[in-house]
C-alpha cells in the first residue's frame, strides 16, 4: 500500500509543472533581470519645477475689525474731605463691678441623693430589678369568631365509623 502511495506522488510530481515552486529556469533564451520588476518599465513622468504665480489683487486687503472697548461707568469721585473724628472723653467711668454673693447653706435639708444616668443593661430573660408599678384591670378574653360565614357545631350523638 506506501508503495503504491509513493508511486501516485511520484507520477503526480512528473505530470505537474511544479517547476516555478522548486525555482527552476526552464526558458534560458529570455533573458530576465532578478532585480526587475516584471511589469512595463517606462521612464517616470517629469514634473518641471515652477513657482506658483500669486493671485491678483483686486482688493485692498480687509483690516481686521478690532472689537469695542466696553466701558466701565465712571469710577465715583472720592472727596478728599474726611468728617472729624469722634472727640475722645477725657474721663472714662470705671467698669462696672461685678460682686459675688455666695449663696448660704441650708442645714434644715438632706441633701439629695444623686440618681445615675446610667442604666444597666438588663437580658431579656432576667427577671426586672424594679416591680412593676402599674395596675392594670383584667382584660375580657376574646373568643376568636370567623367572618366568614361558617360555624361548625358539634353533632348532638357521637358519629361513629
Amino acid at each position: 500500500m506506501k508503495v503504491l502511495v509513493l508511486a501516485l506522488l511520484g507520477v503526480a510530481l512528473v505530470a505537474a509543472d511544479v517547476s516555478h515552486l522548486l525555482d527552476h529556469h526552464h526558458h534560458e533564451h529570455q533573458q530576465h533581470d532578478e532585480q526587475a520588476h516584471p511589469g512595463y518599465n517606462y521612464e517616470p513622468p517629469s514634473v518641471p519645477f515652477e513657482l506658483p504665480v500669486p493671485a491678483p489683487i483686486y482688493l485692498p486687503v480687509k483690516q481686521p475689525e478690532v472689537p469695542k472697548p466696553t466701558y466701565l461707568p465712571p469710577a465715583q469721585p472720592k472727596s478728599t474731605y474726611l468728617p472729624p473724628a469722634p472727640p475722645k472723653p477725657e474721663y472714662l467711668p470705671p467698669a462696672p463691678q461685678v460682686h459675688e454673693a455666695q449663696e448660704p447653706e441650708t442645714s434644715y435639708l438632706p441633701p439629695t441623693p444623686v440618681e445615675p444616668t446610667y442604666k444597666i443593661p438588663i437580658p431579656s430573660y432576667a427577671a426586672p430589678l424594679e416591680p412593676d408599678n402599674v395596675y392594670l384591670p383584667p382584660q375580657e378574653i376574646v373568643e376568636p369568631h370567623s367572618d366568614d360565614g361558617y360555624h361548625y357545631d358539634p353533632p348532638a350523638t357521637p358519629f361513629i365509623y
